[in-house]
């Protein structure tokens, strides 16, 4: 991994693009960024140190970027250990608070403080209500988060256009789109290898399909008690009736029989991400679960002349209305992915001013041109310039809907003790390969909850 990591670096400093070092930080204008390199690649991070460089260019900034799809993973050991500790992590979702309880991060509350514009406000004042806590561990900011926007179906609009297909509005007509789907020439003719399939997804991401059932759930409990949930302060909290119809959309949707899940191409249960996001690409699939960074991920391999939308989730029986009676669009965000600095970081005060410069304003704005996506602060992402008409298709339903987060500040979670599955493992594969019914599974989940609440109540009064 190292050789893997040096050839990169070296590649980089070769293009002089972020003025790199080939040095593990320590010295005054040096800066070491260890980062989970996926989705959004590394284009966004080359053009916030370019601009920071440009700002400052008294101090002859260097960087090492340290690039690793697994980074995540190895952040504990790094940091438990000392041992090759930088002086900035990018992660994906984990439990990070465990790493500030135990003294091993550094407290972020001068970059909380610091000015995003020239009116004076804050970072915290910048934030978006709900995500205003994701960095707190008591009463401390040891975090900020990364990412943020829509996440749910995304579809192929060439399909969609070609067999006039019609973007589902509710649950019921999502049903009635995968029948008339299944009915189409393609599928029923004795040509097997050009058939569409309603839904791509892989088995290996099958979490993946919280984009759309944490909507539903949503949807049906409305934003404040779903944000409830998470705080996983009594038994009663978990007793959430939105769980259970969001699983049982689920279970229509997909759970076919003998373990082969219904209204999917052949092969998904074993596929990864990439092969399943292939697969939508090749049309083998009209509708995909997945995130706003699809596009980014996969620029490389998208086809010339594919055309691809996400659709606000299609509203489930019983969903929460506005006082016009009107369903609330709600988007769950996947927001989860952090910015850390090591307490031991090599240059701690670098590490700091760099985190206050790429949390202004003008740079929040850069990343959303970058990525196409939007991170969790009061700004408009659709001013961002050069954004596809995918991306804006995302960043609309980020802009119209209630975002809801899951970000919790209960120990059980900072312990993976307890989750929105708590008990379970993964609900849905359970459901397809050993046919366990919805109602079952939520029965056993808060059997789980109800026997395992004295010992957690223990850990809660700690």
């Amino acid at each position: 991994m190292k050789k893997i990591i040096a050839i990169i670096l070296g590649a980089l400093c070769a293009l002089s693009v972020v003025g790199c070092t080939n040095g593990r930080g320590g010295a005054s204008n040096e800066i070491w960024i260890a980062f989970a390199e996926t989705g959004y690649g590394r284009e966004y991070l080359e053009d916030w140190i370019e601009e920071f460089q440009k700002a400052y260019p008294e101090d002859n900034w260097k960087f090492e970027l340290e690039g690793d799809p697994q980074m995540t993973g190895q952040i504990g050991t790094r940091l438990s250990t000392d041992n090759e500790v930088p002086d900035i992590f990018f992660g994906l979702t984990t439990n990070w608070q465990q790493w500030a309880s135990r003294g091993l991060l550094a407290d972020l509350g001068d970059v909380y403080g610091a000015p995003v514009d020239d009116e004076g406000t804050t970072l915290l004042d910048f934030m978006r209500p709900g995500a205003r806590d994701f960095g707190k561990v008591n009463g401390k900011y040891y975090a900020i988060p990364w990412n943020d926007s829509a996440a749910g179906l995304i579809y192929n609009k060439k399909i969609f256009d070609q067999y006039k297909l019609q973007v589902p509005q509710t649950v019921e007509d999502l049903y009635a789109l995968c029948d008339t789907i299944n009915r189409l020439p393609v599928n029923t003719d004795s040509d097997k290898t050009n058939d569409i399939a309603p839904f791509a997804w892989g088995g290996q991401v099958i979490s993946y399909w919280d984009f759309v059932v944490q909507t539903w759930w949503a949807q049906y409990e409305g934003a404040e008690r779903y944000s409830e949930y998470f705080k996983y302060d009594s038994v009663d909290g978990f007793k959430q009736e939105g769980r259970l119809k969001a699983l049982e959309v689920f279970e229509n949707l997909v759970v076919g029989k003998d373990g082969v899940p219904k209204n999917s191409y052949s092969g998904a249960m074993g596929d990864s991400h990439i092969l399943s996001q292939m697969a939508f690409l090749q049309g083998k699939g009209a509708m995909i679960p997945m995130g706003a960074w699809m596009e980014t991920e996969m620029r490389k391999s998208i086809p010339d002349g594919f055309e691809m939308l996400m659709m606000p989730t299609p509203f489930i029986a019983g969903a929460k209305t506005d006082a016009s009676g009107k369903p609330i669009q709600v988007n769950a965000s996947q927001a989860g992915d952090f910015f850390i600095v090591p307490k031991n970081a090599p240059n701690l005060e670098g590490a700091i001013k760099f985190m206050k410069f790429i949390h202004t304003k003008e740079m929040t704005l850069l990343y959303t041109e970058n990525t196409g996506t939007a991170r969790p602060f009061d700004y408009n992402p659709l001013e961002a310039e050069g954004l596809s008409d995918f991306q804006k298709s995302c960043l609309n339903i980020y802009e119209n809907s209630v975002t809801v987060y899951e970000f919790s500040q209960s120990v059980l979670s900072w312990q993976n003790l307890v989750s929105k599955w708590p008990g379970t493992g993964s609900p849905y594969s359970r459901m397809i390969l050993d046919n366990e019914k919805a109602s079952d599974l939520y029965a056993e989940m808060n059997s789980y909850v109800s026997e395992k609440w004295p010992e957690w109540q223990k850990l809660i009064h700690m």
